[in-house]
């Protein structure tokens, strides 16, 4: 039956009367298209069109499978005659329905369908599948996926910067894939055989980030029982990328612009100068413009920074793209979850080009991941109602409450501020290891793993 399908356009009929079948397969026929009864037992993974005689006696597990049709299928429906007055039919009443009402099989029925049949293709070919298969990025930028103009314009800057030494400043919003721009420059450039150490200047907090950009010594503060090498010195001869360095505290910020000008620092509670040969890349989805004329970053540094701008643009102005990043990530989720997903239909590809992407390319892959997770095999279908998309932005008319964070990022935070809470308590009823509902001792150990020491939360003007 499969082999006797491939390559033809079927149409599934809902008919139970064995002689309006053979009518209707004969009209068909002469049209080219096959007919595939409902009943069969076995029933093509994409049929292209659906034919209803809603008089049919059905099943409830019939009726959910016509439903599935519909609602997640998301199949053309065609009525041959008037539906009966039943609480099932009267939900169809909100459902797009197309030519309605064919019956009864006369001779004019067949100059209807002939008269239909372009617009019957054009339906069909929305239908067909775009093939599943792995889309490599940029011959020289493997890890960029897309091919717009606009793309190709940063991409072309990637390459001119990428052999120098210069300090690029990567801006655009949340999702648009800035690390990915960083990474790149990084692997073009004449430190690719040395480390890229990446940092995002939002996930921890003043404390901590002082400590993990610049290191510190032995007895620098109660609980440094050891030295520890930050950032700069792990990256020496290599690349630091600074993420959202718009988030930096202005504490640290002429410490930064030091590293920038001088390549020098010193670690905590250290007078010895560490030289370092680095190069800084950093990002943000804020205006820094506006963060210096509010005096909330420091216009030395920003100027420092800003020595090779770089702007990737959000998915909406490249809406191009989208097809080859929905297959992109449709071939990875994919392959990762073992399933065996043909590819993507049309008609979820014009959902997807219909859609802003507030969250950019991030957004697009997680909802690609969902819709992976939730198909069964055969033509991915999405539909970004049903799969309650919540975009994650932090820009101008886009923004959400809502931002993404790593697990490791979330619970550093939840940990720093707890601590904070609790004025460095760890044990006890009111400290922090009880209000996080975990054993002190579990929390002695990731504190020490996250280097968060009591001396943080020490209130210097007491005692």
């Amino acid at each position: 039956m499969k082999s006797e399908l491939e390559g033809h356009a079927v149409i599934l009929v809902v008919e139970e009367e064995a002689a309006r079948l053979q009518e209707l397969s004969e009209l068909l026929d002469q049209m080219g298209y096959l007919l595939q009864s409902f009943h069969d037992t076995w029933i093509t993974d994409t049929p292209h069109l659906v034919l209803v005689n809603p008089q049919t006696t059905l099943t409830e597990d019939q009726q959910a499978r016509l439903l599935h049709f519909h609602e997640v299928a998301r199949l053309p429906f065609c009525f041959l005659e008037v539906p009966p007055d039943n609480p099932f039919w009267h939900q169809w009443s909100t459902f797009t329905i197309y030519n309605p009402y064919l019956k009864p099989f006369a001779s004019a029925t067949l100059k209807v369908l002939a008269r239909e049949k372009d617009r019957m293709n054009m339906l069909l070919k929305e239908q067909e599948p775009i093939p599943q298969k792995e889309i490599k990025g940029h011959p020289k930028f493997k890890e960029i996926v897309g091919k717009s103009q606009t793309l190709q314009e940063v991409l072309t800057k990637v390459n001119q910067v990428a052999p120098t030494d210069a300090t690029v400043f990567i801006t655009g919003e949340t999702g648009t894939g800035k690390e990915l721009v960083a990474q790149a420059i990084h692997n073009h450039s004449p430190r690719r055989d040395q480390p890229l150490v990446k940092l995002n200047c939002a996930a921890l907090p003043l404390q901590l980030l002082e400590s993990e950009l610049f290191g510190h010594e032995k007895g620098s503060f109660t609980g440094a029982t050891q030295r520890r090498i930050g950032k700069f010195e792990t990256a020496h001869r290599g690349t630091v990328f600074l993420d959202e360095v718009g988030e930096l505290p202005i504490e640290l910020q002429a410490k930064l612009l030091r590293v920038l000008q001088e390549k020098e620092f010193e670690r905590l509670g250290s007078n010895k100068v560490q030289k370092v040969d680095i190069r800084i890349l950093a990002a943000t989805n804020r205006d820094l413009e506006e963060a210096v004329a509010q005096g909330t970053f420091r216009a030395d540094l920003y100027y420092r920074l800003n020595v090779f701008p770089l702007e990737v643009p959000p998915l909406r102005e490249r809406k191009e793209d989208i097809l080859p990043l929905a297959l992109h990530f449709l071939h990875r989720y994919a392959r990762n979850s073992a399933k065996r997903i043909t590819g993507l239909s049309n008609a979820s590809l014009k959902e997807l080009q219909s859609y802003d992407w507030p969250g950019n390319v991030r957004e697009l892959s997680h909802v690609i991941e969902r819709a992976v997770i939730l198909h069964q095999g055969g033509v991915l279908q999405i539909v970004l109602n049903d799969l309650k998309v919540a975009p994650v932005v932090n820009d101008g008319e886009h923004k959400s409450p809502f931002e993404f964070k790593t697990l490791l990022e979330s619970e550093t935070e939840l940990i720093f501020n707890t601590l904070k809470l609790c004025k460095g308590k760890v044990r006890g009823k009111q400290g922090a290891a009880a209000r996080l509902g975990i054993n002190p001792n579990t929390l002695d150990s990731k504190m020490k793993k996250l280097g968060i020491t009591k001396e943080f939360f020490v209130d210097k003007s007491e005692g």
